[in-house]
């Protein structure tokens, strides 16, 4: 056996030594081939891409570049206040500031956008800067006559009509998919104020035509109004959209009613558009410039001024000029209201606790009355009225500014399936009752609307409307209308016999009808009273006799002269405790077209009376009967008709119906008494 040779360690190659020229090459070889390989294995793991490249994905890069041209155009970066994104992609509304709009999540996904820029919520009290100020949404309806047409050629026919009408173009066009939005906007951001302006011009520019102010009615507004509306001829123009918190589709999102990506028409990029002067449009759209209208009103003013040096100089009184104010039914409400309120004074106020309703209520009613304010101003007036310190006040009157403010703004809210406005609404008997007023009070505080127990504050039929209307104009009612009648007959008859006169001059003299004079004769053929009492001396009505008028022919002073009145007829109780209280007015009237022999009174026969009374109300007809009322006096007559029968024939009718009986109240059950049992095994007291 050999033995082994001794074992010599090999020298270390050069490439392996750190200092070697060899090692970076060495590494750098490693490294680039670990890259190969790496991506020889993605390239396995994952299908090649086609060569052609996807539709889909471009349409998608191209509706986010329109997206975000849109929005930077319509909200600039340094734009004040939030705009506002809507999207059924996210619950509610998002509010970004202009800056935010180009990298927020939200606004690469939301559908709509607002034309306006606001401080809080999307409301039209909470503006913050009007960025647009006219706009218009056109429909293209099934029988509209572009039907079918591409949106650049329908846009182009109105750009043609609006250039035709003298109206600047709008900042851009919008084919929303199913129509046009255009819109107009402000080349720099319009304040708050001008609200009431922007929302005149934009209805006049939809041709509605101007109803109130100057110039309502005339040629020159009727004429603008009808070029404004022939702009839209053949289109559906949406009026629903003329509120300041209005929002439109944003460009590149797809209307999901048609499937159409909404995109725009007019100009041909985003970097075209561009925004324009207010006044304007404003003088193009509304039938007087604004030049027109200053030279009005100071033209006004001097002339008001020149009346009122004249009236100094021949020293005349000169009265200031008053603003005056259309009082309706919150004006008569905010009057009862503010009396009230000087009526009862802070203290008592304070003692009812109404304080801040009373406040609430007068805010309230000016507001619906269009007397216009906030709530600093209501609570400076107020404060000192109920007692209340102004800055409480004008924090507690805040909401009633807030939504008079959106109503203002054209702003509505639905209410039982119908659009109404969004000011506070309060019935009559709802203020009643939250302040505790009582008909004894508002009498004491001299109201004149807010009274308990009146028809003042119940709404009328149109039928009754009309019977006020009638007893205004004098009228005479129904129940006295015998009586009338019997006056007409007696007194034509002494005017007939005293000068005979045709007809036709005793109603002149008598301030009727001749129709009423033969109507009065045929229902009284014979004179109800003696000829020798004068006409001078009977009492009636004004507009059947006018004051003054007298019997032409005048008794010698040796004849009769005229019988001493007759004491009046006493009044019943039981009528006077009616429920009618025309029937107390009544009664001696009707007594006297029913007297009875021997110089006796009705009121003497009072219980017989109310028995005939209560037997007719009892009784049915086959008419039947108008309404309680007129039951009521029709019973009265019968029952003196009756009554005069009975008294002058000596016997009385039987089988009278009697008169109804109160239903007297149940009397309530007695409980049963709480036995103690006292076997109870429990310790405590228990009741079994």
């Amino acid at each position: 056996m050999q033995p082994l040779a001794d074992y010599v360690i090999p020298e270390i190659p050069d490439f392996m030594l750190d200092e070697s020229a060899l090692s970076a090459e060495l590494r750098a070889r490693s490294a680039k081939a670990a890259v190969q390989r790496a991506t020889s294995r993605r390239a396995a793991a994952v299908p090649a891409r086609p060569a052609v490249p996807d539709a889909k994905a471009a349409a998608e890069r191209v509706a986010l570049a329109a997206r975000a041209a849109h929005l930077a155009i319509l909200h600039p970066a340094r734009s004040r206040g939030n705009a506002v994104l809507l999207s059924p992609e996210f619950d509610g509304s998002v509010a970004l500031r202009g800056r935010e709009l180009a990298t927020s999540a939200d606004a690469a996904t939301a559908g709509f956008v607002s034309l306006q820029r606001f401080h809080g919520a999307r409301r039209g009290d909470d503006i913050a800067s009007l960025n647009a100020f006219a706009w218009a949404d056109l429909e293209i309806g099934p029988t509209s006559p572009f039907r079918g047409l591409p949106p650049e050629i329908v846009a182009g026919i109105v750009l043609q009509r609006l250039d035709d009408a003298g109206v600047p173009r709008p900042s851009y066009v919008l084919h929303s998919g199913r129509g046009l939005w255009l819109v107009w906007l402000s080349e720099t951001p319009l304040p708050p104020s001008v609200k009431g302006r922007v929302r005149r011009a934009l209805r006049s520019f939809w041709g509605e035509a101007v109803t109130t102010g100057r110039g309502a009615g005339s040629d020159r507004v009727r004429a603008k109004a009808a070029a404004m509306a022939g702009l839209w001829e053949g289109l559906d123009l949406d009026r629903a959209v003329g509120d300041l918190a209005r929002v439109h589709r944003v460009a590149g999102s797809i209307n999901p009613k048609s499937g159409e990506r909404v995109r725009l028409v007019w100009p041909d990029s985003w970097a075209d558009v561009e925004r324009q002067d207010f006044e304007p449009f404003a003088d193009a759209v509304l039938p007087y410039t604004r030049a027109e209208t200053e030279a009005y009103l100071a033209e006004r003013d001097a002339d008001r001024e020149a009346r009122r040096a004249r009236a100094e100089a021949e020293g005349r009184p000169v009265a200031e000029r008053r603003v005056r104010i259309a009082y309706g039914r919150h004006a008569a409400i905010e009057q009862d209201l503010m009396r009230l309120a000087l009526h009862l004074g802070p203290e008592r106020l304070e003692a009812m606790r109404i304080r801040t309703l009373m406040a609430h209520h007068i805010s309230c009613a000016r507001a619906r009355a269009g007397m216009g304010g906030d709530a600093a101003s209501w609570a400076a007036e107020l404060a000192p009225l109920v007692g209340l310190s102004e800055k409480a006040l004008r924090t507690a009157l805040r909401p009633v500014e807030q939504r008079l403010r959106r109503h203002e703004a054209g702003e509505t809210v639905e209410y039982r399936g119908r659009q109404v406005s969004p000011l506070y609404w309060h019935r009559d008997d709802t203020i009643m009752m939250e302040l505790g007023l009582t008909e004894a009070l508002a009498r004491e505080a001299g109201l004149s609307r807010l009274i308990p127990g009146t028809d003042a504050r119940v709404s009328m039929t149109a039928a009754e409307r009309m019977k006020h209307a009638r007893r205004r104009a004098g009228a005479v009612a129904r129940g006295q209308h015998a009586v009338t009648l019997s006056e007409v007959a007696r007194l034509a008859r002494e005017i007939s016999t005293a000068a005979d006169l045709p007809v036709a001059e005793i109603a002149a003299l008598l301030d009727c009808s001749r129709a009423t004079v033969y109507r009065a004769l045929k229902a009284y053929p014979e004179a109800p009273a003696p000829l020798s009492e004068a006409v001078d001396t009977v009492s009636v009505p004004l507009r059947t006799l006018s004051v003054g008028v007298a019997s032409p022919v005048s008794p010698p002073a040796a004849q009769a002269l005229p019988a001493p009145a007759a004491d009046p007829e006493p009044i019943p109780a039981w009528i006077k405790a009616d429920t009618d209280p025309e029937l107390a007015r009544l009664y001696p009237l009707f007594a006297a077209d029913y007297p009875l022999p021997g110089a006796q009174k009705a009121f003497q026969h009072a219980d017989r009376l109310q028995a005939l009374y209560w037997h007719h109300l009892a009784t049915p007809t086959v008419e039947g009967r108008s309404s309680p009322s007129t039951n009521r006096r029709e019973a009265l007559m019968f029952a003196l008709w009756i009554l005069q029968g009975e008294v002058e024939s000596g016997t009385q009718t039987r089988g009278l119906r009697p008169a109804p009986k109160a239903k007297a109240k149940p009397a309530p059950r007695p409980r049963r008494p709480l036995r103690m049992l006292g076997h109870c095994p429990s310790p405590a007291t228990r009741l079994h």
